[in-house]
């Protein structure tokens, strides 16, 4: 991470899905917020209790916790179909698809 932010300068925003499956990138993210001010993480993942079992630096002090949860009924409005909600559940990612389906399946072998 270290060498591909120094190869491209001006980067202010890294984004990373899954931090659970690669831990260590926790301490990394955290020595690179404290030697470049102004640099931000976007960490994603499904499993905070896998990084907290395992004592990983959840960056404290710095953390911002967001949890993203499946759409209302409510908010889909006319979109809403509950046979489609059945099928291919709430989740705003597989539910904006336009292959839902087979985005369902991907997202849920992970």
């Amino acid at each position: 991470m270290r060498e591909r932010l120094a190869a491209e300068p001006g980067i202010t925003t890294v984004v990373i899905g899954e931090v659970q499956k690669v831990p260590a990138l926790l301490d990394v993210g955290h020595a690179l917020v404290e030697e470049q001010p102004g640099l931000r993480f976007v960490l994603s993942g499904s499993s905070a209790r896998k990084l907290r079992r395992g004592s990983w630096n959840l960056l404290a002090g710095r953390l911002v916790a967001a949890s993203m949860h499946p759409f209302l009924a409510s908010e889909l409005g006319n979109e809403f179909s509950l046979e489609r909600a059945l099928r291919i559940v709430l989740v705003p990612l597989v539910w904006e698809a336009a292959e839902a389906e087979k985005t369902l399946r991907a997202h849920a072998s992970l």
